[in-house]
């Protein structure tokens, strides 16, 4: 039990170092290539940020354990709406800023993709049809932000440390994203057999697992990614992040996981708790959002406190249920 614990923190920082390995790797080439701040921000919400989840969920379908990638999405899901926003928001000089219309609508559909999955469970299953259904959103998603042409007119400003890139130093860059992407792999395997091996030696759902530990670690790209934009003055970059760290899960991975596997729930409780603080997370991150021209500290604070509570809430239904 003592060693699968600390097997699953040494993979999921595996998982954090090749998922920034990745980012910084796309950064420097962002600005050799010359590309638009909207590519940069898509890569890093819809590919990087997800890698570690779809690796998950690919190896916990095909392990037999989808609801290993439920959890942990769902988990995940809170960690982006409260303590990552919260983090980004606390880092920043004055706030986040939101006086663009579309992160403003990307957050209610993020929020409507958090909330989807637990919609289309609550006959207790998660189906093909409902993966289609996933995945459908998803492709819905893509149509809408890339009809968006006024985010393809801004191009991606160098930083400090991204300025420094040759020509000659790209391959040396993508030779390094390949090999993070293999790590990303070992290690999203390691994590699936040590949440399992958890899960077994604690007697608990092995989605709760996903929901308290795989989630929080598998949120860790994006956190880092939100946390160093607010650091490098591109604040710009953080909403699209998180949010995109929320839908392009929740539709595109579970979509794939329930199409590779479909499954059941089993026990309900495992994820009552997840629900209702998800739902608080939409709210709370949607209305703070919505109502004024950014996401002040204050409000950073509430969510920081949701995420405490949350976890309180999760770890005294395991010790209670013992």
């Amino acid at each position: 039990m003592i060693l699968s614990v600390i097997m699953i923190v040494v993979w999921i920082t595996a998982l954090y170092f090749s998922g920034k390995i990745i980012v910084d790797g796309l950064q420097k080439m962002a600005v050799l290539l010359n590309l638009q701040k909207f590519i940069v921000s898509f890569i890093m919400m819809a590919a990087v940020a997800t890698l570690p989840n779809f690796f998950v969920g690919i190896t916990s379908a095909f392990d037999g354990i989808p609801q290993l990638s439920f959890g942990e999405i769902a988990g995940g899901n809170v960690v982006d709406l409260t303590i990552a926003l919260a983090l980004a928001v606390l880092f920043s000089k004055n706030g986040i800023s939101v006086k663009e219309k579309t992160p403003r609508v990307t957050a209610i559909f993020a929020g409507a993709a958090g909330i989807l999955p637990f919609i289309l469970t609550l006959d207790g299953t998660l189906t093909r049809a409902d993966g289609l259904i996933l995945i459908g959103s998803f492709i819905a998603y893509m149509v809408w932000i890339f009809s968006k042409k006024e985010r393809f007119e801004k191009t991606y400003k160098a930083t400090e440390d991204t300025r420094k890139i040759r020509k000659r130093d790209v391959f040396k860059e993508l030779a390094k994203i390949g090999l993070a992407m293999g790590l990303l792999l070992i290690a999203a395997n390691g994590v699936v057999q040590e949440a399992s091996a958890i899960s077994i030696a604690l007697g608990v759902a092995v989605g709760a697992v996903g929901i308290l530990i795989v989630g929080l670690g598998n949120t860790l790209p994006e956190t880092y990614m939100a946390i160093a934009s607010v650091c490098r003055g591109q604040e710009d970059l953080v909403l699209g992040d998180l949010l995109g760290s929320v839908i392009t899960p929740s539709l595109l991975v579970l979509g794939v996981v329930a199409l590779i596997s479909p499954f059941t729930i089993g026990d309900p409780s495992t994820f009552f708790i997840t629900r209702i603080f998800l739902a608080i997370a939409v709210f709370l991150a949607v209305f703070f959002i919505w109502t004024g021209k950014k996401i002040s500290k204050k409000e950073a604070v509430i969510l920081f406190i949701i995420y405490i509570a949350f976890i309180a809430a999760e770890l005294s239904k395991i010790f209670f249920n013992q």
